[in-house]
Protein backbone atom coordinates (compact mmCIF):
# COMPACT_ATOMS: atom_id res chain seq x y z
CA UNK A 1 0.00 0.00 0.00
CA UNK A 2 1.58 3.28 -1.05
CA UNK A 3 1.10 6.75 1.08
CA UNK A 4 -1.70 9.01 0.12
CA UNK A 5 -0.99 11.06 -2.33
CA UNK A 6 -2.67 14.16 -0.61
CA UNK A 7 -0.12 13.32 2.57
CA UNK A 8 2.87 15.85 2.42
CA UNK A 9 5.32 14.36 4.62
CA UNK A 10 7.48 17.48 4.58
CA UNK A 11 5.08 19.59 5.64
CA UNK A 12 4.14 17.60 7.95
CA UNK A 13 8.03 17.09 9.48
CA UNK A 14 7.65 21.43 9.43
CA UNK A 15 4.49 21.07 11.67
CA UNK A 16 5.79 18.80 14.26
CA UNK A 17 9.36 20.84 13.75
CA UNK A 18 7.24 24.66 14.40
CA UNK A 19 5.96 22.85 17.70
CA UNK A 20 9.48 22.09 18.85
CA UNK A 21 11.08 25.15 18.15
CA UNK A 22 8.40 27.39 19.42
CA UNK A 23 5.16 26.07 21.94
CA UNK A 24 2.68 28.45 20.95
CA UNK A 25 1.73 31.02 24.08
CA UNK A 26 -1.89 29.51 24.11
CA UNK A 27 -0.55 25.66 24.02
CA UNK A 28 1.83 27.22 27.44
CA UNK A 29 -1.01 28.65 29.30
CA UNK A 30 -3.68 25.49 28.63
CA UNK A 31 -0.83 22.36 29.01
CA UNK A 32 2.41 23.50 29.65
CA UNK A 33 1.82 21.06 33.35
CA UNK A 34 1.69 18.50 30.45
CA UNK A 35 4.67 19.44 28.15
CA UNK A 36 6.12 15.73 28.44
CA UNK A 37 3.54 14.44 26.34
CA UNK A 38 3.21 16.98 23.39
CA UNK A 39 6.99 16.65 23.55
CA UNK A 40 6.40 12.99 22.87
CA UNK A 41 3.83 14.01 20.01
CA UNK A 42 7.02 15.98 18.52
CA UNK A 43 9.53 13.47 18.86
CA UNK A 44 7.83 10.28 18.13
CA UNK A 45 6.26 11.67 15.11
CA UNK A 46 9.10 12.59 13.71
CA UNK A 47 10.59 9.58 14.25
CA UNK A 48 7.42 7.51 12.33
CA UNK A 49 8.19 10.25 9.39
CA UNK A 50 11.81 8.92 9.39
CA UNK A 51 12.74 12.53 10.36
CA UNK A 52 14.36 12.73 13.79
CA UNK A 53 17.69 12.70 12.61
CA UNK A 54 16.96 15.96 10.32
CA UNK A 55 15.60 17.62 14.07
CA UNK A 56 18.64 16.26 16.30
CA UNK A 57 21.03 17.17 13.32
CA UNK A 58 24.01 19.73 13.97
CA UNK A 59 26.09 17.36 16.32
CA UNK A 60 22.34 15.80 17.43
CA UNK A 61 21.85 19.06 19.42
CA UNK A 62 18.20 19.09 19.39
CA UNK A 63 18.03 15.75 20.41
CA UNK A 64 20.88 16.40 23.38
CA UNK A 65 19.30 19.31 24.71
CA UNK A 66 15.34 17.75 24.86
CA UNK A 67 17.42 14.69 27.09
CA UNK A 68 18.87 16.91 29.60
CA UNK A 69 15.67 18.97 29.85
CA UNK A 70 13.88 15.68 30.42
CA UNK A 71 16.17 14.70 32.90
CA UNK A 72 16.34 18.28 34.71
CA UNK A 73 12.36 17.36 35.27
CA UNK A 74 12.97 14.02 37.16
CA UNK A 75 11.82 14.31 40.49
CA UNK A 76 14.67 12.77 42.91
CA UNK A 77 12.36 12.29 45.84
CA UNK A 78 9.35 14.22 46.28
CA UNK A 79 8.93 13.71 50.54
CA UNK A 80 5.94 14.39 52.46
CA UNK A 81 6.25 16.01 55.89
CA UNK A 82 9.73 15.90 55.27
CA UNK A 83 9.40 11.89 55.77
CA UNK A 84 12.07 9.98 53.61
CA UNK A 85 10.07 7.00 53.38
CA UNK A 86 7.27 8.93 51.85
CA UNK A 87 9.39 10.03 48.84
CA UNK A 88 7.82 9.67 45.00
CA UNK A 89 9.98 9.58 42.15
CA UNK A 90 9.31 10.15 38.35
CA UNK A 91 9.12 13.16 36.33
CA UNK A 92 6.98 16.23 36.24
CA UNK A 93 5.32 17.43 33.05
CA UNK A 94 7.42 21.17 32.97
CA UNK A 95 8.57 23.52 35.32
CA UNK A 96 5.40 25.14 36.18
CA UNK A 97 4.77 23.16 39.32
CA UNK A 98 8.09 23.97 40.56
CA UNK A 99 7.00 27.25 40.62
CA UNK A 100 10.38 28.00 38.69
CA UNK A 101 11.30 28.20 34.79
CA UNK A 102 14.97 28.71 35.26
CA UNK A 103 16.84 26.59 32.68
CA UNK A 104 19.55 25.19 35.19
CA UNK A 105 16.97 24.38 37.62
CA UNK A 106 18.49 21.61 39.93
CA UNK A 107 16.16 19.00 40.22
CA UNK A 108 18.33 16.81 42.56
CA UNK A 109 16.83 18.77 45.14
CA UNK A 110 13.49 17.52 46.40
CA UNK A 111 10.62 19.44 44.97
CA UNK A 112 9.85 22.59 46.86
CA UNK A 113 6.10 22.77 47.34
CA UNK A 114 2.67 20.04 47.40
CA UNK A 115 1.96 20.44 43.82
CA UNK A 116 5.55 19.51 42.16
CA UNK A 117 5.11 16.40 42.03
CA UNK A 118 6.09 13.74 39.31
CA UNK A 119 2.58 11.98 37.85
CA UNK A 120 2.44 8.59 36.08
CA UNK A 121 1.55 9.91 32.76
CA UNK A 122 4.66 12.27 32.21
CA UNK A 123 6.80 9.69 33.37
CA UNK A 124 5.35 7.36 30.89
CA UNK A 125 6.03 10.57 28.12
CA UNK A 126 9.30 10.87 29.39
CA UNK A 127 10.39 7.43 28.90
CA UNK A 128 8.91 7.03 25.61
CA UNK A 129 11.04 10.36 24.54
CA UNK A 130 14.52 8.73 25.95
CA UNK A 131 14.02 5.65 24.19
CA UNK A 132 13.15 7.47 20.81
CA UNK A 133 16.35 9.54 20.77
CA UNK A 134 18.10 6.87 21.95
CA UNK A 135 19.38 7.41 25.49
CA UNK A 136 20.55 4.45 27.84
CA UNK A 137 17.98 5.57 30.65
CA UNK A 138 21.41 4.73 33.10
CA UNK A 139 20.54 8.31 35.10
CA UNK A 140 16.66 7.32 35.64
CA UNK A 141 15.69 6.00 38.85
CA UNK A 142 14.70 3.10 38.10
CA UNK A 143 14.38 0.85 41.28
CA UNK A 144 12.79 4.49 42.96
CA UNK A 145 9.98 4.91 40.12
CA UNK A 146 9.18 1.58 40.25
CA UNK A 147 8.36 1.82 43.83
CA UNK A 148 6.16 4.90 43.45
CA UNK A 149 4.23 2.77 40.60
CA UNK A 150 3.66 -0.14 42.91
CA UNK A 151 2.48 1.99 45.88
CA UNK A 152 0.09 4.12 43.09
CA UNK A 153 -1.84 0.93 42.47
CA UNK A 154 -4.94 0.61 44.42
CA UNK A 155 -6.93 -2.17 46.43
CA UNK A 156 -9.11 -2.89 43.20
CA UNK A 157 -6.09 -3.17 40.88
CA UNK A 158 -6.71 0.41 39.55
CA UNK A 159 -3.88 2.61 39.28
CA UNK A 160 -4.16 6.48 40.22
CA UNK A 161 -1.96 8.87 38.85
CA UNK A 162 -0.26 9.90 42.07
CA UNK A 163 0.23 7.78 45.55
CA UNK A 164 -0.60 10.71 46.86
CA UNK A 165 -4.38 10.29 45.45
CA UNK A 166 -5.41 7.13 44.70
CA UNK A 167 -9.10 8.13 44.00
CA UNK A 168 -7.59 9.87 40.69
CA UNK A 169 -7.35 6.45 38.88
CA UNK A 170 -8.41 5.56 35.53
CA UNK A 171 -7.51 3.06 32.46
CA UNK A 172 -5.32 5.61 31.02
CA UNK A 173 -3.21 5.40 34.67
CA UNK A 174 -2.81 1.47 34.30
CA UNK A 175 -1.78 1.78 30.83
CA UNK A 176 0.74 4.37 31.81
CA UNK A 177 1.77 2.30 35.07
CA UNK A 178 2.24 -0.95 33.01
CA UNK A 179 4.34 1.09 30.65
CA UNK A 180 6.58 2.51 32.74
CA UNK A 181 7.17 -0.96 34.52
CA UNK A 182 7.45 -3.08 30.98
CA UNK A 183 9.84 -0.19 29.53
CA UNK A 184 12.13 -0.42 33.09
CA UNK A 185 11.49 -3.97 33.51
CA UNK A 186 9.88 -4.14 36.59
CA UNK A 187 6.72 -5.54 35.71
CA UNK A 188 6.70 -7.98 38.70
CA UNK A 189 6.35 -4.59 40.91
CA UNK A 190 2.86 -4.55 39.65
CA UNK A 191 0.06 -6.79 41.19
CA UNK A 192 -0.66 -8.15 37.65
CA UNK A 193 -3.43 -10.51 38.67
CA UNK A 194 -5.21 -7.72 40.35
CA UNK A 195 -4.55 -5.26 37.35
CA UNK A 196 -6.44 -7.89 34.95
CA UNK A 197 -9.76 -8.21 37.29
CA UNK A 198 -9.98 -4.05 37.12
CA UNK A 199 -9.97 -4.49 32.94
CA UNK A 200 -11.82 -7.30 32.91
CA UNK A 201 -14.45 -4.89 35.43
CA UNK A 202 -14.08 -1.99 33.25
CA UNK A 203 -15.40 -4.27 29.97
CA UNK A 204 -18.89 -3.23 28.99
CA UNK A 205 -21.74 -4.83 27.32
CA UNK A 206 -20.62 -3.46 24.16
CA UNK A 207 -17.60 -5.51 24.16
CA UNK A 208 -15.22 -2.08 24.89
CA UNK A 209 -13.73 -0.91 27.76
CA UNK A 210 -14.25 2.06 29.93
CA UNK A 211 -12.28 4.42 32.08
CA UNK A 212 -13.46 2.79 35.30
CA UNK A 213 -15.99 -0.29 36.03
CA UNK A 214 -19.29 0.34 35.03
CA UNK A 215 -18.45 3.53 32.88
CA UNK A 216 -18.93 3.83 29.31
CA UNK A 217 -17.13 1.50 26.75
CA UNK A 218 -14.80 3.98 24.98
CA UNK A 219 -12.26 3.66 22.17
CA UNK A 220 -9.03 5.41 23.68
CA UNK A 221 -9.93 3.54 27.20
CA UNK A 222 -10.55 0.19 24.72
CA UNK A 223 -6.75 0.66 23.55
CA UNK A 224 -5.31 1.61 27.11
CA UNK A 225 -6.72 -1.66 28.11
CA UNK A 226 -5.90 -3.92 25.12
CA UNK A 227 -2.71 -2.78 25.01
CA UNK A 228 -2.18 -3.04 28.92
CA UNK A 229 -2.77 -6.57 28.99
CA UNK A 230 -0.49 -7.12 25.76
CA UNK A 231 2.40 -5.85 27.52
CA UNK A 232 1.46 -7.86 30.54
CA UNK A 233 2.26 -10.62 28.37
CA UNK A 234 -1.91 -11.87 28.86
CA UNK A 235 -3.30 -12.03 24.99
CA UNK A 236 -1.28 -14.93 24.26
CA UNK A 237 -3.11 -17.60 22.60
CA UNK A 238 -2.82 -20.07 25.22
CA UNK A 239 -3.55 -17.73 27.50
CA UNK A 240 -6.96 -17.00 25.53
CA UNK A 241 -7.61 -20.45 24.79
CA UNK A 242 -7.88 -21.23 28.46
CA UNK A 243 -9.82 -18.22 29.28
CA UNK A 244 -7.86 -17.23 32.10
CA UNK A 245 -8.24 -13.84 31.16
CA UNK A 246 -10.07 -12.86 28.05
CA UNK A 247 -12.16 -15.59 26.19
CA UNK A 248 -12.38 -15.98 22.75
CA UNK A 249 -16.20 -14.28 23.30
CA UNK A 250 -14.61 -11.42 24.75
CA UNK A 251 -11.97 -10.60 21.87
CA UNK A 252 -14.73 -11.09 19.61
CA UNK A 253 -17.08 -8.38 21.31
CA UNK A 254 -14.10 -6.22 21.63
CA UNK A 255 -13.25 -6.49 18.05
CA UNK A 256 -17.01 -6.42 16.51
CA UNK A 257 -17.22 -3.05 19.42
CA UNK A 258 -13.96 -1.73 17.22
CA UNK A 259 -15.37 -1.92 14.09
CA UNK A 260 -18.59 -0.33 14.55
CA UNK A 261 -17.08 2.84 15.55
CA UNK A 262 -16.38 3.20 12.00
CA UNK A 263 -18.46 5.22 10.30
CA UNK A 264 -15.99 6.86 7.53
CA UNK A 265 -13.60 7.45 10.19
CA UNK A 266 -13.78 6.23 13.96
CA UNK A 267 -16.11 7.63 16.74
CA UNK A 268 -14.90 7.25 20.13
CA UNK A 269 -18.31 6.08 21.65
CA UNK A 270 -21.69 4.92 20.04
CA UNK A 271 -23.58 7.69 18.56
CA UNK A 272 -20.90 9.78 18.61
CA UNK A 273 -19.09 11.91 15.54
CA UNK A 274 -16.04 10.84 14.08
CA UNK A 275 -12.58 12.36 15.42
CA UNK A 276 -8.99 11.71 13.66
CA UNK A 277 -7.89 10.67 17.27
CA UNK A 278 -9.82 8.01 17.04
CA UNK A 279 -8.63 6.20 14.15
CA UNK A 280 -5.44 5.28 16.24
CA UNK A 281 -6.81 4.00 19.44
CA UNK A 282 -9.65 1.82 17.19
CA UNK A 283 -6.86 0.39 14.93
CA UNK A 284 -3.95 0.41 17.36
CA UNK A 285 -6.57 -1.97 19.53
CA UNK A 286 -7.51 -4.05 16.22
CA UNK A 287 -3.77 -4.25 14.91
CA UNK A 288 -2.65 -5.33 18.87
CA UNK A 289 -5.68 -8.42 19.04
CA UNK A 290 -4.72 -9.01 15.05
CA UNK A 291 -7.53 -7.84 13.61
CA UNK A 292 -6.53 -4.22 11.84
CA UNK A 293 -6.73 -5.96 8.07
CA UNK A 294 -10.65 -5.31 8.81
CA UNK A 295 -11.16 -1.74 8.94
CA UNK A 296 -12.24 0.13 5.46
CA UNK A 297 -8.69 1.74 4.89
CA UNK A 298 -9.33 3.73 2.06
CA UNK A 299 -12.33 5.03 3.97
CA UNK A 300 -10.20 6.15 6.94
CA UNK A 301 -7.77 7.73 4.83
CA UNK A 302 -10.78 9.52 3.27
CA UNK A 303 -11.92 11.26 6.71
CA UNK A 304 -8.29 11.98 7.33
CA UNK A 305 -7.64 13.84 4.54
CA UNK A 306 -10.72 15.73 5.42
CA UNK A 307 -8.96 16.66 8.69
CA UNK A 308 -5.33 17.54 6.44
CA UNK A 309 -4.16 21.22 6.56
CA UNK A 310 -2.60 21.06 3.18
CA UNK A 311 -0.94 24.42 3.74
CA UNK A 312 0.45 23.69 6.92
CA UNK A 313 1.19 19.67 6.82
CA UNK A 314 -1.11 19.28 10.25
CA UNK A 315 -4.27 17.71 11.04
CA UNK A 316 -7.67 18.82 12.74
CA UNK A 317 -10.05 16.86 15.24
CA UNK A 318 -12.63 17.18 13.08
CA UNK A 319 -12.95 18.77 9.12
CA UNK A 320 -13.10 22.32 9.67
CA UNK A 321 -11.22 22.92 12.92
CA UNK A 322 -7.50 24.05 12.89
CA UNK A 323 -4.77 21.61 13.07
CA UNK A 324 -3.20 20.81 16.57
CA UNK A 325 -0.32 19.30 17.79
CA UNK A 326 -2.71 16.04 19.45
CA UNK A 327 -4.51 15.37 16.15
CA UNK A 328 -1.56 15.74 13.96
CA UNK A 329 0.50 13.29 15.68
CA UNK A 330 -2.41 10.15 15.96
CA UNK A 331 -3.01 10.71 12.60
CA UNK A 332 0.17 10.71 11.37
CA UNK A 333 0.60 7.67 13.47
CA UNK A 334 -2.62 6.19 12.35
CA UNK A 335 -1.26 6.37 8.69
CA UNK A 336 2.15 4.12 9.63
CA UNK A 337 -0.43 1.84 11.36
CA UNK A 338 -2.68 1.25 8.15
CA UNK A 339 0.32 1.08 5.51
CA UNK A 340 1.77 -1.74 7.77
CA UNK A 341 -1.42 -3.91 7.53
CA UNK A 342 0.93 -5.93 5.10
CA UNK A 343 3.71 -6.64 7.43
CA UNK A 344 6.66 -7.61 4.80
CA UNK A 345 6.15 -3.69 3.99
CA UNK A 346 8.59 -2.54 6.00
CA UNK A 347 10.58 -0.16 3.41
CA UNK A 348 8.16 2.63 3.41
CA UNK A 349 8.48 6.20 3.53
CA UNK A 350 7.00 6.16 7.51
CA UNK A 351 8.42 3.42 10.29
CA UNK A 352 6.82 0.95 11.70
CA UNK A 353 4.53 1.13 14.99
CA UNK A 354 5.59 -1.04 18.50
CA UNK A 355 1.90 -0.07 18.90
CA UNK A 356 1.26 -1.21 22.84
CA UNK A 357 3.73 0.84 23.63
CA UNK A 358 3.49 4.14 21.19
CA UNK A 359 6.84 4.34 19.94
CA UNK A 360 8.50 3.04 17.00
CA UNK A 361 9.97 -0.62 16.22
CA UNK A 362 13.25 1.08 16.10
CA UNK A 363 12.77 2.56 19.00
CA UNK A 364 11.22 -0.55 21.02
CA UNK A 365 14.20 -2.64 19.51
CA UNK A 366 16.46 -0.33 21.22
CA UNK A 367 14.34 -0.80 24.30
CA UNK A 368 14.99 -4.40 24.20
CA UNK A 369 19.01 -3.89 23.80
CA UNK A 370 18.60 -2.20 27.33
CA UNK A 371 17.09 -4.80 28.72
CA UNK A 372 20.17 -7.36 27.64
CA UNK A 373 22.31 -5.03 30.07
CA UNK A 374 23.45 -5.00 33.72
CA UNK A 375 21.79 -1.49 34.16
CA UNK A 376 18.11 -3.06 33.60
CA UNK A 377 18.63 -6.72 34.95
CA UNK A 378 15.64 -7.96 37.62
CA UNK A 379 15.40 -5.80 40.93
CA UNK A 380 14.61 -7.70 44.11
CA UNK A 381 11.84 -5.82 46.05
Amino acid sequence: MSLPSWFNVKKSEKFLKRFGDLFPSEYAKAVDSNKQTFNSFIVIGLDILKCLNKYSDEDNKNGNEMIEWIYRTQIHGKFVNGNPDNAEFGFRGSFMTAGNYLKDLDCLEDAKNKYDIPTISQTYSALCVLLTLGDDLTRVKRKEILQSIKECQREDGGIAVSKYDLDEYDMRMVYCGVSIAYILNGLDYLDKNKIVEFIKKCKSFHGGFGMRPGLEAHSGSTFCAIASLKLLGMLTPSIIEEGKCLTKADIEETVRFCVTRQIVGFSGRINKVEDACYTFWVCGTLEILGYLSVVSTSNAFDFLEQCYDSFTGGFAKIPGYPPDILHSYFSIASISLLLHINKKNENLVMSPLFVPLNITKQAYLHLLSLHETSNFSHINF
